[in-house]
C-alpha cells in the first residue's frame, strides 16, 4: 500500500498542467524532434528522481534541497537554489491557475481571469495543510487523471489522423518541446515525501516507484498527445482541450472539468512544498510562509503575466535546469554517484538553458 501510495502522490504530481502543452509543442517542434526530446527528457528526468531519493536515504540529516545545498556548498550557493525554486514554483503556481481559469470557463458562463482569481481563493488555504495529506488525496485523484487519456484515445481512435502532423520543425522550432517535456516530466520536489512514505524499511521498492511511475506517465502522455493532434487537423491551440470542441459540449466539459482535477492536485502538492521550503529551509513561521507562497503568483497574474506556455518552457528548460544541477553534484557529494554521469547531465542542463535563452531573446 505504502508502494501504491507513493506513486499515486509522484504521478499525481507530474501529470499536471503540462500534459495540456504537450500536444502544442510535439506540433510546433515536429514528429522527429519532439521524440528525441522526450526521449532526452524522460531518461534525465528519470535518472534525477533515483539520485534524489538515494541521497535522502544516505543522508540522516532531514533538509529540503536548499538546505542540502548550504551544508555542501555554501550560503551564497543556496540562495541562487532558493531564488531559482522560489521563481520557479511560482511560475508552476501560476500556470496552474491560468490554466483552470481556461478550463472553467468551458463550463462556467464566467470570465477567465475571474474564475482564475476564484481558483487561488479556493485553494490556497489547502496550502495551509499537512503534506502527508496531500499524499492521499493526490493518490485517489490519480484515478481520473490516468483514465481520462486512454478513455479520450479508445473513443477517438475510429477518427484519429495524423497526416496534417509536421515530421520536422520550423527554424527554431526544434528546440521548443525540451523546456515543456522537462516541465511535463519533474516531479522532483516531491521525492522527500514519496521516501517519507516508502520509509527506510520499503527502500528496495523506491527504484521500481521511481521507473514505474515513469513508464506510466509516459504512456498517459502518447495517448493524450495522440488523441489530440489526431482530431487537431492542421491547428492545435496552446491548451489542446479546445479542440474536443469540434467533439461536442459533453467531451469538451469532461476533459475541462479531468483538467481541473490535473490542476488542482498539482497546485496544492507544489504549494505545499514551496511553504515548507518557507517554513523550514527559510525559518519562516507556518503563516508568514503560507502567505509568501500564495500571494507572490496571484499578484504576477493581476499584473498580466498569463501565457503558460512561455511560462512552462522557461521553467523546464531553466528552473528545473539549475535545480537538477545542483541535485547532480549533491548526489555526488553524498552517494558518490560516477563523475562521468554527473558531467554529462550538467553538461545538458547548461546546454538546454542556454539554448531557451537564446530562443526566448530570439536570437536562435
Amino acid at each position: 500500500m505504502r508502494s501504491l501510495k507513493a506513486a499515486g502522490l509522484l504521478i499525481g504530481m507530474i501529470v499536471g498542467a503540462g500534459i495540456f502543452a504537450l500536444p502544442f509543442a510535439v506540433f510546433r517542434g515536429g514528429l522527429y524532434w519532439s521524440l528525441f526530446h522526450f526521449a532526452l527528457a524522460i531518461s534525465i528526468v528519470t535518472v534525477l528522481h533515483l539520485l534524489y531519493g538515494k541521497m535522502f536515504y544516505d543522508h540522516r540529516s532531514r533538509h529540503h534541497l536548499p538546505g542540502y545545498v548550504k551544508q555542501y556548498y555554501g550560503k551564497y550557493a543556496s540562495r541562487l537554489v532558493v531564488v531559482s525554486r522560489l521563481l520557479s514554483y511560482y511560475g508552476y503556481l501560476l500556470a496552474y491557475s491560468v490554466l483552470g481559469g481556461i478550463f472553467l470557463s468551458n463550463v462556467l458562463p464566467v470570465g477567465k481571469k475571474t474564475l482564475t482569481i476564484i481558483i487561488f481563493l479556493v485553494l490556497s488555504p489547502v496550502v495551509y495543510a499537512n503534506l502527508r495529506k496531500a499524499g492521499s488525496i493526490n493518490f485517489f485523484l490519480t484515478i481520473p487523471l490516468v483514465a481520462f487519456p486512454v478513455l479520450l484515445f479508445l473513443v477517438l481512435a475510429p477518427e484519429l489522423s495524423f497526416k496534417d502532423v509536421p515530421l520536422m520543425a520550423t527554424g527554431s522550432d526544434w528546440f521548443f518541446p525540451y523546456g515543456v517535456f522537462l516541465f511535463a516530466l519533474s516531479g522532483a520536489s516531491v521525492i522527500p515525501e514519496v521516501v517519507n512514505i516508502l520509509g527506510k524499511y520499503e527502500r528496495k521498492h523506491f527504484s521500481k516507484v521511481i521507473i514505474g511511475s515513469a513508464i506510466v506517465v509516459s504512456l498517459i502522455y502518447f495517448l493524450y498527445i495522440a488523441s489530440i493532434l489526431g482530431i487537431a487537423g492542421g491547428e492545435v491551440s496552446s491548451d489542446s482541450l479546445s479542440v474536443l470542441a469540434s467533439q461536442g459540449s459533453l467531451l469538451l466539459g469532461i476533459g475541462s472539468l479531468i483538467g481541473l482535477l490535473a490542476i488542482v492536485t498539482s497546485f496544492i502538492a507544489l504549494g505545499l512544498e514551496l511553504r515548507l521550503t518557507f517554513q523550514y529551509d527559510l525559518r519562516f513561521k507556518r503563516l508568514h510562509a503560507w502567505l509568501l507562497t500564495v500571494s507572490i503568483p496571484l499578484g504576477l497574474f493581476l499584473l498580466g503575466l498569463n501565457d503558460f506556455v512561455l511560462i512552462i518552457g522557461i521553467i523546464g528548460a531553466i528552473g528545473i535546469g539549475i535545480e537538477g544541477t545542483f541535485i547532480v553534484l549533491l548526489s555526488h557529494k553524498i552517494s558518490k554517484t560516477n563523475i562521468a554521469l554527473v558531467a554529462t547531465l550538467i553538461g545538458i542542463f547548461a546546454l538546454g538553458a542556454l539554448f531557451e535563452i537564446a530562443t526566448v531573446v530570439g536570437i536562435l
